[in-house]
């Protein structure tokens, strides 16, 4: 009998699923599962936090990147607004600011994207 290797999706579809908040439809679609829950994503996402953020700087800018803003305004999602300081970065709920960061330096943002990202992907799992 012979034994088939899993192999996980690419490592780009993996990332572009989660920053499109498209996490459990993908899982759905790869793990042909009726019910998902962190077993199954574990089984289908294994990209790092490194990976994800080495992906965001090759295929965006800061001040594009998917369900973020770079005005103030009423809907939920990531905010990053570019100030002569730094950059003014938030997180709104419910059209409410969740927590604010003055003078964030470039670097700092794109981890803050990427906590983001992984912290609203609905996975529960636990990234490195």
């Amino acid at each position: 009998m012979m034994i088939m290797e899993y192999s996980y999706p690419a490592k780009g579809e993996q990332i572009e699923a989660l920053i499109n908040h498209k996490a459990y439809d993908f899982t759905m679609n790869n793990a042909g599962r009726d019910s998902i829950g962190e077993p199954q994503y574990a089984k289908v996402l294994n990209v790092t936090k490194k990976e994800i953020k080495e992906y965001l700087k090759n295929n965006y800018t800061i001040l594009n990147l998917p369900f973020s803003y770079t005005h103030s305004g009423i809907k939920d999602g990531a905010y990053i607004i570019h100030k002569p300081e730094g950059y003014l970065v938030y997180h709104q709920e419910r059209g409410l600011p969740e927590a604010q960061y003055r003078e964030m330096e470039e670097e700092q943002v794109w981890d803050y994207y990427v906590d983001f990202i992984l912290r609203t992907s609905g996975t529960g799992l636990k990234w490195s």
